[in-house]
């Protein structure tokens, strides 16, 4: 959801208010989504994601650094969204157990997530889990390739 917060912020600003975000993306389109649906869905999961409250003290923490710093935005970003999902969370000891130049896949990602949290999530959920988690890691530019990603 890198693209769709750094639209957002560009769009409406680091200091606006909870429903000014949620105004631009559900009236203003600010997301170019192309139904109301889509709409509604992006702003929970950049709600969940990243708070887009000035009351949560995490998201004016990362508002406030937002500008400062161009190149960080997307590691800003990721430290919001791990401290908010405990399933991207569950990945990190892989992504931070990499060397750099080894591999890893999606799979191995939502094994993280199954070994953290057993018999909780079917194989396809726990897959886009891992799936989710490893597009996550890429856009924060921990790790690198399409399918089997390179840290």
């Amino acid at each position: 959801m890198l693209a769709e917060l750094t639209a957002l912020l560009t769009a409406v600003g680091t200091h606006a208010s909870r429903e000014d975000y949620e105004r631009a993306v559900l009236f203003g389109n600010v997301l170019s989504k192309r139904s109301d649906d889509t709409r509604r869905r992006s702003l929970r999961y950049l709600r969940e994601l990243y708070g887009l409250d000035p009351a949560s003290v995490l998201f004016r923490g990362l508002s406030n650094l937002w500008v400062a710093d161009v190149e960080a935005q997307p590691l800003l970003a990721l430290i919001a969204a791990l401290s908010r999902d405990n399933l991207l969370r569950a990945t990190a000891p892989v992504i931070i157990g990499l060397s750099l130049g080894s591999t890893v896949t999606s799979k191995e990602l939502a094994e993280a997530v199954a070994n953290q949290y057993p018999n909780t999530y079917s194989y396809a959920v726990a897959g886009k889990i891992g799936r989710n988690a490893a597009s996550s890691w890429t856009q924060s530019g921990h790790l690198a390739g399409r399918s089997v990603k390179t840290r």
